[in-house]
């Protein structure tokens, strides 16, 4: 399937969705106002007449308002979903030609301090995790960003991911109906710990003359009601009862406005993800864990079907007609209210897996659509070799411009040193790197034509920063940043490290010197050191530890006066640096400076 014509076919199928679902409301709205209007005259017939077919019609055709209401209700909701599938499919396009602006970037989980994440660009404007996340919920949104912070994963865990994700990108429309339904409400920050106070609050209580009153008083008005259809004399009686039952729901109008206002959040909550434990309910997986999640779901569907259920009584309080109505006879809010707490006492249990199992299903969602829309990315495979990648690249870069490299680490390789001019594409393949071994860790495919690997803790040092608050200069951030990696390095875990330039903060002398202690420590250790610099005289060190040393470059070319990049990966030592030309080109020193 190819993405784009999906994605192209899924708005025209909605849009045309969108137009018949719009003339039933308009045709809905006009009959449920006509019926309204009907069911009063047949009660001011009734009253004027005192024959009880009229009374037996106007509440027969109160019911039938009442039914429409719900459909129009459903109608609009309908409205909405198309429309989120619109957007949802349109978005898609945008991100396919390079444009993904429009999901969230994560900036929330920024950290200039984590070991990799910021020198990777994985959070926040034009990253990694925005290119990728589609998450409709906050908690699968922190989901999904655990899946990037953590490093590393095991193989098992990684064999896992990878099948759970694959299948998830085979059900195209499972994931949009999962996500359509998500985005009709959209999470507040509060709402989850919100839930679960309200889940705890034993507050409200009800005394048990309350609990009579609210008993016997709607069955008095049923008798009433009952009798006067056959006897219409009998009707007087309710003069009698309705303003009693008025007094007794105006003593207590604040209490009931209180709790509506509080639980009417927690609906959104638990309605939304009723939906989602009715979606995944309904779909059989081949993959062991997503089966167990669905069943998951299943077993809690009854419980907060109920719930859901009783929020919707509830909320007919909101349409002045219907909830005076109810109100008046059978004291409506109060029983709806107490069925409400007898559930929450009952169900405590049900409100994990409410939240979980969602959540994670989101997460996934998000890295099943971006295996979906990358075909051509290789889902790479382990191996107790060290690293080899066919054609690799990095994914943020558009298709149509990425320049590809393949690289193998051999299983005495130690240090890789690449030098090589400005501009020329160390830092970027070095981020590629990352980037990709990170994808591979979480579970999906990754932007090369095939790659091998083991799993390893990934530490960088590339984008280092200075903090005037913690009265930290540039050079001692740098500084604390090497301490960490040596000290992990020390611990003996299986390590990736991109380096970006080291020792910027001081003299070159120093600089050398001290890079020179850096790859001799990291020559002895067993881990997988990428350093991008532009000390020549680095790559010297190959020639002191051949066997752990090797030396890649990034070349470039002056031609007809202008400045060509290949940013091919190539063995050996730059031979051309372009400062200097860059500087003349650009008018910031002189072209007859002398050397």
């Amino acid at each position: 399937m190819i993405p784009e014509d999906y994605y192209k076919s899924n708005i025209e199928s909605n849009n045309l969705a969108l137009l018949t679902v719009r003339k039933k409301i308009a045709w809905v709205s006009i009959l449920r106002l006509i019926i309204l209007v009907f069911a009063i005259y047949l009660l001011i017939k009734g009253i004027g007449t005192g024959a009880t077919v009229f009374y037996i019609a106007s509440f027969t055709t109160i019911i039938v308002f009442v039914v429409l209401v719900i459909f129009h209700r459903n109608l609009n909701r309908l409205s909405k979903i198309s429309k989120i599938l619109i957007t949802l499919n349109q978005n898609e396009l945008l991100a396919l030609k390079g444009d993904f602006s429009n999901f969230e970037g994560g900036e929330e989980f920024l950290n200039i301090r984590h070991e990799f994440t910021y020198d990777l660009d994985i959070f926040g404007e034009k990253s990694v995790f925005q290119y990728i996340n589609r998450c409709c919920t906050l908690w699968g949104k922190e989901k999904l960003a655990e899946k990037f912070i953590r490093s590393p994963y095991t193989a098992e865990e990684i064999l896992n991911s990878q099948e759970i994700y694959a299948e998830l990108s085979e059900y195209p429309d499972f994931m949009q109906q999962f996500l359509s339904h998500g985005l009709l409400k959209k999470d507040n920050p509060q709402d989850r710990i919100s839930l679960f106070s309200w889940m705890n609050d034993k507050s409200y209580s009800e005394k048990n003359s309350a609990k009579i009153f609210r008993i016997t008083m709607p069955l008095i008005n049923i008798l009433i009601i009952g009798a006067g259809i056959f006897h219409p004399s009998v009707f007087n009686f309710l003069y009698i009862s309705v303003p009693i039952v008025w007094a007794f729901y105006g003593f207590n109008f604040k209490k009931i406005n209180e709790y509506h206002s509080i639980i009417s959040n927690k609906h959104d909550i638990i309605k939304k993800h009723t939906e989602f434990c009715q979606i995944l309910a309904g779909k059989e997986f081949r993959n062991m864990n997503l089966q167990s999640m669905s069943e998951k779901c299943a077993q809690s569907l009854a419980g907060l079907k109920k719930f859901d259920r009783l929020m919707n009584y509830l909320d007919t309080r909101l349409n002045l007609i219907v909830g005076t109505i109810l109100n008046t006879l059978f004291l409506f809010d109060f029983q709806i209210i107490n069925r409400l707490e007898r559930w929450k006492n009952n169900h405590p249990d049900k409100i994990q897996n409410l939240l979980e199992v969602p959540a994670e299903i989101d997460a996934g969602i998000s890295l099943g659509i971006f295996i979906f829309n990358h075909p051509h990315f290789s889902m790479p495979s382990l191996s107790e070799s060290r690293l080899e990648i066919k054609a690799l690249s990095h994914p943020l870069i558009h298709n149509n411009y990425r320049i590809s490299n393949d690289f193998i680490a051999g299983p005495d390789d130690r240090v890789f040193i690449i030098t090589g001019a400005n501009m020329a594409g160390k830092s970027t393949f070095l981020r590629a790197l990352g980037v990709n071994m990170i994808l591979a860790g979480i579970g999906v495919p990754v932007c090369a034509e095939k790659m091998s690997f083991t799993p390893v803790k990934i530490l960088t040092g590339m984008r280092t920063t200075d903090s005037l608050a913690d009265s930290e200069s540039y050079f001692f951030a740098e500084l604390k940043r090497l301490k960490m990696i040596t000290e992990t390095l020390n611990n003996k875990q299986k390590l990736m490290i991109l380096l970006d330039e080291i020792l910027k903060g001081t003299n070159s002398i120093d600089k050398h010197k001290g890079s020179v202690a850096l790859v001799q420590k990291l020559a002895a250790h067993d881990c997988l050191a990428f350093i991008a610099t532009h000390d020549l005289s680095l790559a010297e060190q190959e020639k002191v530890f051949p066997e752990a040393i090797k030396n890649y470059c990034f070349e470039s070319y002056i031609e007809d006066g202008e400045l060509v990049f290949d940013y091919k990966l190539n063995s050996g030592i730059a031979k051309n640096m372009n400062a200097y030309f860059l500087m003349q080109k650009m008018g910031i020193v002189d072209t007859n400076t002398k050397n």
